[in-house]
């Protein structure tokens, strides 16, 4: 977990040129579609409106796609990304969030995971990541059959985890940011 949030975190920090990479996807545009099929309440729509607002444009740079499986470990003992189709630019926090989720069933993972990004300052960013990536999973897996191995193991663990998380998102959203939005 340590070796997998470091090897994102060294990717967070750095600063690419202006015009090297562009924002994913429209979190807002992304948001309204998940509202719509269901996947966020009104509560959560505005909540999650209202966090936009305070985290401003998309401005860091992730990999987009943390796999386990997309790190390797080097002969010096350093850890590697692979796998570069999804990087570019995020709200902070969005790589994070991403192992969240794929670790949802190691114990401690999500709280070492919120933690670095509450330690960085960009907890609000991370909620809103989170939102949108467990959405996504949820629609992932409840597209899969009903006796399907993968849902039966991870959905109710993404449910899960979306009840901790739309908790902490509804009360931060109520809440005044204490770090003004970049940009």
């Amino acid at each position: 977990m340590a070796a997998a949030a470091g090897v994102v975190g060294r990717l967070h920090d750095w600063q690419p040129l202006p015009v090297g990479f562009r924002p994913v996807f429209r979190y807002r545009d992304r948001i309204a579609r998940y509202h719509a099929i269901g996947y966020f309440t009104e509560d959560d729509r505005r909540a999650l409106e209202r966090m936009l607002t305070r985290c401003g444009e998309p401005w860091q740079l992730n990999h987009g796609d943390p796999l386990p499986g997309n790190m390797i470990r080097l002969p010096s003992g350093e850890w590697a990304l692979l796998d570069w189709e999804f990087t570019g630019l995020f709200l902070p926090g969005f790589d994070l969030a991403m192992l969240s989720v794929l670790l949802a069933g190691t114990p401690g993972a999500a709280d070492f995971v919120s933690d670095l990004a509450s330690r960085a300052g960009h907890e609000d960013a991370y909620l809103v990541n989170l939102a949108v990536v467990l959405s996504r999973e949820r629609r992932i897996h409840l597209q899969l059959p009903a006796n399907h191995p993968l849902r039966l193991a991870r959905l109710p663990v993404i449910d899960a985890a979306w009840a901790r998380a739309r908790e902490r998102l509804l009360a931060a959203a109520g809440r005044r940011s204490l770090v003004p939005a970049r940009g």
